[in-house]
């Protein structure tokens, strides 16, 4: 099933993400987790590629688990950094063999120990190999507060607009805490000619180990709120957990308001908090 045909204008999008093994989860407990949070019904579920820098092998068949025995739609992430050249024809094949018709094409920042040479590039040009080969939905990623410090953000979006053009059918976000911020970005990217379906993802803040990994890896801005808040229960882990998932929510609220194509969850693969979305929200993705 095409997650292209998904998006309507009338109608936001509820999808979750879930990251393969490694070496703090198996494989039985993150099918496990997958198979508690297929039973809130997502729209469709997307499986990481390589979430601690190994591992990605089992990327492809997670996602054909979650389709063909789950029976949630899935869409595989695959990155450049991740695949050298010459694997790219085996995945196309696992890709088919699998039955696995959506992808999310990611530049990706593991190791390169084949040397630069060996891979492709940027994601445009995974992109522009997977449009050329084969009947995919392909996803591809949009950092609302940049990516590259070197470029500013007209730039930015001029790369973007490139990658749409290789084939790109929608966009999902990186983290973001402050929904003004992606308003902006959405509307300098609708101005410059971006006009697939824009996914805003969003992760719920439930320990304040993670607001150190976000400084780490990310440029997402904090808001005054949220660190109070985060300041304020991190050492309650249930209050931590409450408060993290209403700052989330509330977000989400807003942005459904506002008429965006999809949320997408960065779950940690935790089912609680798709849980505690559906129980909460659920009514907004289908009114």
């Amino acid at each position: 099933m095409h997650i292209k045909e998904f998006f309507s204008p009338d109608h936001t999008r509820l999808s979750f993400e879930i990251f393969p093994p490694n070496q703090r989860m198996s494989l039985k407990a993150v099918m496990a987790s997958a198979a508690r949070m297929a039973a809130y019904e997502p729209d469709f579920m997307s499986v990481t590629f390589k979430a601690d820098g190994s591992g990605g092998d089992q990327t492809i068949q997670i996602s054909n688990a979650v389709s063909e025995v789950m029976g949630i739609p899935s869409i595989a992430h695959l990155t450049c950094s991740g695949i050298p050249k010459t694997e790219l024809p085996a995945v196309y094949d696992e890709l088919t063999e699998n039955k696995v018709k959506n992808i999310l094409v990611l530049g990706g920042d593991s190791t390169r120990e084949l040397g630069e040479d060996a891979y492709l590039p940027y994601a445009k040009d995974m992109v522009a190999y997977f449009r050329e080969r084969g009947d995919f939905t392909i996803g591809a990623a949009c950092f609302p507060e940049g990516n590259d410090p070197a470029l500013s953000m007209d730039e930015e979006l001029r790369h973007l607009k490139e990658k749409v053009g290789m084939g790109v059918d929608f966009l999902t976000t990186q983290m973001f805490f402050d929904n003004e911020v992606f308003y902006r970005f959405l509307e300098k990217a609708r101005t410059m000619g971006i006009d697939v379906p824009i996914l805003a993802g969003i992760m719920p803040i439930t320990s304040a180990g993670q607001v150190r990994r976000i400084k780490d890896l990310s440029d997402a801005a904090l808001p005054d709120s949220l660190l109070r808040m985060v300041d304020r229960f991190k050492d309650d882990p249930d209050a931590m957990f409450d408060a993290g998932l209403t700052f989330a929510e509330n977000q989400m609220a807003d942005l459904v308001a506002a008429g965006v194509s999809g949320i997408h969850v960065y779950t940690m693969n935790k089912p609680a908090i798709p849980e505690r979305i559906v129980r909460d929200l659920g009514r907004l993705f289908h009114a």
